[in-house]
């Protein structure tokens, strides 16, 4: 029995996709139409919470939920910076 190959597709994938070929073209950040925070901002949420302040007073300063203050520390948010 001879095994079907699978017809090419029309999307990009892996390293030929446009997130790597062209990544100054996708909207990071503040850059993103409902972005909140700013660079600024992340950067300083991650100074205070590296300094003791709790994911709820950061996010009660900030007026962001608690978990997006958690994806910021942890680097699952806000990557890029």
């Amino acid at each position: 029995m001879a095994i079907k190959k699978r017809a090419a597709s029309s999307y990009a994938r892996g390293a030929e996709h446009g997130s790597h070929t062209h990544p100054e073209r996708w909207a990071r950040g503040s850059r993103v139409g409902s972005a909140v925070l700013t660079e600024a901002q992340v950067l300083k949420i991650r100074r205070q919470y590296a300094e003791g302040h709790g994911p709820r007073s950061l996010m009660r300063k900030f007026g962001v939920a608690r978990s997006t203050i958690h994806r910021i520390v942890r680097y699952r948010g806000w990557r890029h910076i």
